[in-house]
């Protein structure tokens, strides 16, 4: 990532994706957890998803932003009070940037080893709860 980057033609795509694929990826998991689960769970199960959605992203901003002000320190990053240059302030955001790809790179790696989502054959919701259809 050089320091005089472009940013129509390098940093704009990137961060259109930044703001649509969580999007794309919360949508997918609230129609798997609710396709999972029988009518009267699926409350509880689309709450989870929300919750550990948030959770996740906290948790990797919170690691993110630890490793950017860490690496600043070691770099002088005028962040900390420090007289510092352009340099400087980049490496904190390239390690940042570095671990977000990992983790990345490791949560697919998890998806494709564990997650295994089997085809629904079900039409409509049926007497499967064992709840009275006429409520």
């Amino acid at each position: 990532m050089p320091m005089q980057q472009t940013y129509w033609a390098q940093v704009f795509p990137a961060m259109l994706l930044c703001g649509c694929c969580p999007d794309f990826v919360y949508l997918a998991a609230q129609v798997i957890a609710s396709n999972s689960v029988t009518r009267k769970h699926q409350g509880i199960a689309s709450s989870l998803v929300g919750t550990l959605n948030l959770y996740g992203i906290s948790l990797g901003l919170g690691f993110a932003g630890t490793i950017e002000v860490e690496v600043a320190k070691k770099s002088k990053s005028p962040l900390l009070g420090a007289a510092a240059t352009m340099e400087s302030i980049m490496s904190g955001f390239k390690a940042a940037l570095y671990f977000s790809a990992a983790l990345e790179a490791v949560g697919l790696l998890l998806d494709f080893a564990f997650v295994r989502v089997p085809k629904v054959d079900r039409q409509g919701w049926g007497d499967e709860d064992g709840e009275d259809p006429s409520l």
